[in-house]
């Protein structure tokens, strides 16, 4: 994280201890995602136990879904449109739509040949050239016109574009580093006429307009993993860091490299917080933030997916958070002291 940063300014978040892990939750090590409906539900995406939990705002357990088709939890969004509930399985090649309480009600899957790409598994960077869908996809937003955006993904370079009922209707992105080009497009979200994509080992963050064509990024990114607006227009994102070398052949720690955080970003990219696990600035810090999610009162909740990426080298953690906004909504060009504000580019 950066140096200096200052807790003399009120903290927007403040950590609220133990959030949802008690009963069926008490024993989840692990959770790939989260999100949220318009009633405030809080929906976890667990890996170990490839379910769905369904939270109340309070952390009660409503439900737990079972049986369920999932091989590795990914992503889990909630449609804007009829608040139906679709989960990203990477390793089931598959896009999943549910009901609330998990019935299933529509399923896109893999046209892939899965070798095409030229994908070594664990390797996003020997992508050598794009393919359809899917090889292992990462997650799912919704145009305002009720279409799918999905990122894909760990195995192949592309944003696809489907309509309401799973039809595709596009695909756009290559393997590389310039613009337009992914090294493992990680999450997606459609705000307005605007799709952000999280280009995970490019440690950035494209904007496109909806038909793909490239309008800025930001460039100081620490393996973006997932990232969600706030009521304000600001935008948090969820950060793995490079301390865990998690792609590639080698699965040294490196210790001196950044650490896992959750920024608050304006429009253009701009820091404005840096957030830990308490919900301070400073050195404490998350494992593997993997999934993010607002409620309707600006409260912030993050899952971790510390086992699979540190492989077993990171101490036990809590894999679920709630942080509770703790303050009014204040200047939204406000910055913490200490926080370089540098523009993206």
């Amino acid at each position: 994280m950066s140096d200096g940063l200052s807790v003399e300014a009120e903290p927007g978040f403040r950590p609220v201890p133990g959030w949802g892990l008690d009963g069926p939750l008490g024993g989840c090590v692990e959770v790939a995602d989260v999100a949220v409906d318009w009633a405030d539900n809080v929906y976890v995406f667990a890996r170990k136990e490839s379910t769905v939990f369904r939270l109340s705002p309070a952390g009660e357990v409503q439900a737990r879904w079972d049986p369920t088709p999932f091989i590795r939890p990914h992503a889990i969004t909630v449609s804007p449109v009829d608040a139906a509930v679709f989960c990203v399985d990477d390793f089931a090649q598959a896009v999943m739509k549910f009901t609330p309480d998990g019935e299933p009600v529509m399923r896109i899957e893999s046209i892939a040949d899965l070798s095409f790409t030229g994908y070594t598994r664990g390797d996003s960077g020997s992508v050598r050239r794009a393919g359809p869908p899917f090889c292992y996809p990462t997650a799912v937003s919704f145009g305002p016109d009720g279409d799918l955006f999905v990122s894909d993904g760990y195995g192949n370079a592309r944003i696809h574009r489907f309509n309401a009922a799973g039809k595709l209707l596009d695909s756009w992105g290559e393997p590389g580093h310039e613009h337009g080009q992914f090294v493992l497009p990680h999450a997606v979200l459609v705000d307005g006429e605007r799709l952000y994509v999280a280009d995970r080992e490019n440690d950035r963050v494209q904007v496109f307009d909806l038909d793909g064509r490239f309008l800025n990024e930001w460039t100081d990114c620490y393996r973006p993993a997932k990232l969600c607006r706030d009521a304000e227009g600001m935008f948090l994102l969820a950060e793995l860091g490079r301390v865990n070398k998690a792609e590639g052949p080698s699965r040294e720690l490196d210790l001196s490299a950044p650490t896992g955080r959750i920024t608050r970003r304006d429009p253009s990219g701009r820091i404005l917080e840096e957030l830990t696990s308490t919900g301070r600035p400073g050195r404490e810090t998350f494992f593997a933030p993997h999934g993010i999610a607002l409620d309707s009162r600006g409260d912030l909740y993050i899952a971790e997916t510390y086992v699979t990426f540190f492989r077993g080298q990171a101490p036990a953690h809590t894999p679920l958070h709630k942080l509770a906004l703790g303050r009014t909504p204040r200047d939204p060009c406000a910055t913490w002291p200490g926080t370089s504000g540098a523009a993206a580019r």
